[in-house]
């Protein structure tokens, strides 16, 4: 689509979308950014970028459809931005173009609100390349602990920090939809690391602007997968390759699990992992994909290694509740856009998560890991 704008001819939409492979999803669902009318002023041209929060762009310009030249990126927390850059002499053609970005850009994305129930909940960030989170950092400059500013929470409704305490510290960006509400208690902050253990919001963290795509889930697969089994403590044994359960997935005391490939396992029924289950994949390669019909309840001791990569639990569509009830740390993406997550307890999250709405009736910690930016694209 193009139309003739004040001397230029904008090109309004071309999208360049990179799906998340474990995600079945059309274009249509996602958001494809468009420029509004060119204004040009004092040989600058300006335009507003409407996309998606915390996306990359690339805007592109062409005087003959045939050798398109960037002349401008931009990366930024709103959904519409200004841009600018200098006129070309030459009438010109623009079209703005998607930067892949990562599903898991956020360290909790929410389509619905976030209630922090008033307890003591830190949301930060860490690298993963650099650690794990909270250690100290020999290199690069300038040492310290593993621990940065980019805890952000996406919630396209309302998030309340309320009750007798109110104390949530939340290091990093808060970003609501127009209209959405932002209630904080008299100990709780939001704001950077420099921010710290001020209360109240920094101001410029919080942001009213959000549009953000949170895709469904789609079956895993069609076709034949091989039925999960284990052998002595081991409930279930998973190597290399595709597996199934038809019924539900129980760990407890007695069944234990064992990941030792790159596993991919879809429970068609519910999952419930208890605090006294034990699942071993501490192996190099060792990685799990768990794609989940029903509803998911998590604990247990997972020996595994620091990447939140090595565990991606997916919910399809019919999974409308997630509960973490884990008193130890658990490295994990969680992609879930129509459940409800619930945090018991101490629950300690080092990833991101995606879901409909987040309730925390516990002390909790989500701990954002950065690499996830650049690692997993959609």
């Amino acid at each position: 689509m193009r139309r003739f704008l004040g001397g230029y001819d904008v090109l309004f939409r071309d999208t360049l979308l990179c799906f998340l492979a474990l995600l079945a999803a059309t274009v249509a669902q996602g958001v494809e950014p468009f420029l509004s009318r060119a204004n040009h002023t004092n040989g600058q041209l300006r335009f507003s970028l409407n996309g998606e929060c915390k996306a990359g762009y690339i805007v592109l310009a062409t005087t003959n459809f045939s050798d398109w030249i960037p002349v401008a990126t931009n990366r930024a927390f709103a959904s519409i931005r200004s841009i600018s850059f200098a006129a070309l002499d030459n009438q010109a053609f623009f079209k703005v173009q998607s930067v892949p970005t990562s599903p898991f850009s956020f360290a909790v994305a929410m389509k619905n609100g976030v209630d922090f129930n008033g307890n003591n909940f830190q949301c930060d960030s860490y690298n993963k390349d650099l650690g794990d989170y909270g250690m100290n950092i020999l290199w690069p400059l300038p040492m310290g602990t593993n621990i940065q500013g980019s805890g952000d929470i996406l919630a396209k409704d309302l998030i309340n920090n309320f009750g007798p305490i109110g104390n949530a510290k939340i290091v990093g960006h808060v970003l609501t939809a127009p209209g959405g509400a932002i209630a904080i208690g008299p100990n709780g902050s939001i704001g950077d690391l420099q921010w710290g253990g001020a209360n109240g919001i920094k101001p410029g963290w919080v942001i009213d602007d959000t549009n953000y795509p949170m895709l469904e889930v789609s079956q895993p697969w069609t076709g034949v997968a091989l039925a999960a089994a284990g052998s002595g403590a081991y409930r279930y044994v998973l190597s290399t390759g595709k597996y199934e359960i038809n019924g539900d997935l129980i760990l407890n005391s007695t069944n234990f699990m064992f990941v030792k490939g790159n596993a991919s396992l879809w429970v068609k029924g519910n999952v419930d992992i208890d605090s006294n289950a034990y699942i071993k994949m501490n192996g190099s390669g060792y990685r799990l994909s768990l794609y989940c019909t029903g509803n998911i309840r998590l604990a247990g001791t997972w020996d595994k290694s620091i990447d939140p990569l090595d565990l991606c639990i997916y919910g399809l569509p019919t999974c409308t509740n997630i509960a973490m009830t884990t008193g130890s740390k658990m490295e994990a993406v969680v992609y879930a856009p129509q459940a409800n997550v619930t945090f018991f307890g101490t629950a300690d999250l080092r990833g991101a998560i995606v879901a409909n709405s987040l309730t925390l009736n516990g002390n909790a910690a989500i701990h954002y890991d950065e690499s996830l930016a650049r690692r997993v694209l959609r």
